[in-house]
């Protein structure tokens, strides 16, 4: 898939990347769409728990990260 940002989106991730704050502008968006599936409700199976513990972990991994 692929998204098109507008300029301001483009210009805000390089900054964030700029200042350190992800080594990569993927990893900028990567932490924007991990901060939506808390806005999200996945369906009741194990396959969502799994997801859902994947999604945490990664979270806290990058929190410690940064």
């Amino acid at each position: 898939m692929q998204i098109t940002l507008s300029q301001e989106q483009t210009q805000v991730l390089q900054a964030l990347v700029k200042h350190g704050q992800y080594p990569s502008l993927e990893e900028a968006i990567n932490t924007a769409l991990l901060l939506l599936i808390d806005d999200v409700t996945l369906p009741d199976d194990d396959n969502s728990a799994n997801y859902l513990a994947w999604a945490q972990e990664t979270r806290n991994k990058i929190d410690l990260a940064r």
